[in-house]
């Protein structure tokens, strides 16, 4: 038993309360995974509203804007993973959900020998010292033929470029 004067007692309920902080409240296990709020249902991810990605615990008004909004920069969706991708989505939840998604349609590929240096930049995996190096290459030495040269160019990291190539058309 331990005895508290009234003087000690605000300090002590602070360093009680840090500790269940500290040490009770990580080991609770609270599901992250995001559950249908209705139904069983599968979304087609390029072609669902707002409305349908608000039907998965976890997406809201504002992430599924931002879905929307990113897989119009992107094109359409080209892969399911492309969705987690968005800015703001949890790993976790996307984790949890992936499962209901499906590739409805087939994305919008961009020929990236056909396009300038605005609409390089206007996608998401390409930034502007990327695009300048893409036209600088096209001006040069020609058109982008196939993959490997794109490799060749060194612009792109590894991750990069599996992240890109899902959205490229070289050729029409």
């Amino acid at each position: 038993i331990l005895m508290v004067t009234d003087s000690q007692e605000a300090p002590l309920e602070k360093v009680i309360q840090r500790r269940i902080i500290k040490e009770v409240l990580p080991q609770r296990k609270i599901s992250q995974a995001p559950i249908q709020r209705k139904g069983k249902f599968k979304i087609g991810v390029n072609t669902a509203g707002a409305e349908e990605w608000m039907k998965i615990r976890g997406i809201g008004r504002v992430l599924s804007k931002r879905i929307i909004k990113f897989r119009e920069a992107l094109g359409g969706f080209c892969t399911i993973e492309q969705v987690g991708q968005t800015y703001g989505l949890a790993d976790s939840v996307f984790q949890g959900f992936k499962g209901y998604l499906f590739l409805d349609q087939p994305c919008n590929r961009i020929n990236i020998n056909q396009m300038d240096w605005q609409q390089l930049v206007r996608h998401p995996y390409i930034d502007s010292r990327q695009a300048n190096a893409i036209l600088r290459w096209i001006e040069n030495r020609g058109p982008i033929e196939d993959l490997e040269m794109l490799k060749r160019m060194e612009i792109f990291d590894s991750a990069s470029r599996q992240q890109l190539l899902p959205c490229l058309k070289i050729k029409d």
